[in-house]
């Protein structure tokens, strides 16, 4: 029997919404209607409503309720942008799901109502939980009840929430979730960073989380911390890679001098790649080709404090600014790499005086 092939439903609406438009239908669920009447063989549902549930939409009610009908046959559900309010007005008891093994939720509104609640309770087999919400108005009762429900299968874990992890969250994590493999943590305080790593989470593979600042100092410590953990016989020893977005960026505190000497103390490999020049793959910062390059591509009229030109301002630490990330990859007990992905401020002196090679990706 042929499997049930994967409904996405975002070019559908956006149909319905031309067809309203130009007049040639009399009503938009002439199209919805028959639409709710498939929803008995999906294995992979994508739901995007960008925009508040009008008189059409709430006739969604049941595409919405997929997951309380569908509990062995419904793998993945993918929600973005749903506003939740005006769905699922009456509380009704919901089985086990025991087919969904991924839920992605980005940014819907309204999933603290009573019937999402216990929807969320109903996740016992999910594999992997995304969760994205970009304002504090968030329900942290939905996310804990999934984590809770879900904790002896879920091995991909991420959330991004705003302004930080809250600690109940974190908390639930630490508690219920020690059998991830991967977790990814955006807008974490360094005090639950370092709580991850003091966890009991022996399978644990890949971290990935968002920080401040990258200091010299806390590059020693990371290392100091992690020899420290596998001599004693405990800690992650199975960690294999670690990734540190950072998007603020202090001048003269990123790969510096004390950086270099960190790095090369505890004898870790260090590559540099930059976004700009995607071919090449540069050892320690930036070949002296690419910084002439560089010069002839950031001239500016304005003043430049720092380098006292009025006309033309060379200035790198002024004019580049690009998200960059780091991964350290561990195998067994020791770091063998730290790779970081992307530029950031740096200054004339410090590029000028760098001791580059060259070599291609």
């Amino acid at each position: 029997m042929m499997e049930p092939k994967y409904i996405s439903f975002n070019n559908y609406f956006k149909y319905i919404d031309l067809l309203g438009t130009q007049k040639k239908l009399r009503r938009k669920d002439e199209l919805i209607r028959p639409l709710t009447l498939i929803c008995d063989n999906i294995l992979n549902m994508d739901l995007y409503l960008d925009c508040h549930p009008n008189n059409e939409l709430l006739k969604l009610k049941k595409l919405i309720s997929v997951p309380k009908r569908q509990k062995e046959t419904l793998k993945s559900l993918r929600l973005k942008s749903v506003n939740c309010y005006s769905f699922m007005r009456k509380s009704s008891r919901v089985g086990q799901n025991i087919s969904l093994q991924e839920l992605y939720i980005n940014c819907c509104d309204g999933l603290h109502k009573s019937d999402w609640l216990t929807l969320a309770s109903s996740f016992t087999h999910l594999n992997r939980f995304y969760f994205i919400y970009k304002d504090n108005r968030y329900s942290r009762n939905f996310i804990t009840k999934i984590l809770v429900k879900t904790n002896a299968n879920l091995r991909n874990i991420d959330i991004s929430l705003y302004p930080i992890t809250p600690f109940d969250i974190f908390s639930t994590i630490l508690n219920y979730c020690t059998k991830i493999t991967e977790l990814t943590l955006h807008n974490s305080s360094p005090a639950q960073v370092i709580a991850i790593f003091n966890n009991n989470f022996n399978e644990l593979r890949r971290f990935s989380f968002d920080c401040v600042e990258i200091s010299s100092d806390s590059l020693r410590e990371f290392f100091k911390g992690w020899i420290r953990c596998c001599k004693g016989g405990g800690g992650n020893k199975k960690l294999r890679g670690l990734r540190i977005l950072n998007k603020q960026i202090p001048l003269l505190e990123l790969m510096g001098d004390y950086h270099f000497k960190v790095i090369e103390k505890y004898g870790i490999q260090l590559d540099y790649y930059f976004d700009l020049f995607p071919s090449l793959l540069i050892n320690r910062i930036w070949c002296k080709a690419i910084i002439s390059l560089l010069w002839e591509l950031i001239i500016d009229q304005e003043y430049c404090p720092d380098h006292e030109l009025r006309k033309k301002a060379l200035c790198i630490r002024t004019y580049i600014y690009i998200i960059f990330s780091i991964e350290i990859i561990i195998t067994q007990k020791r770091l063998e790499n730290l790779l970081i992905i992307g530029g950031t401020y740096l200054d004339r002196d410090l590029l000028l005086r760098a001791n580059i090679s060259q070599k291609v990706h």
